[in-house]
């Protein structure tokens, strides 16, 4: 074992689409997130 750590910053965004949504919705929602992840 090493005392060597890792800490990753995961930054993701899609893009949704809708071509037959109704006339007062929205056609394109966007979703994101982001992950942390420590590995020891």
């Amino acid at each position: 074992m090493n005392d060597e750590k890792t800490l990753l910053l995961n930054l993701s965004a899609f893009d949704r689409y809708d071509s037959l949504a109704s006339a007062g919705d929205r056609k394109n929602n966007i979703d994101y997130w982001a992950s942390l992840i420590w590995g020891f």
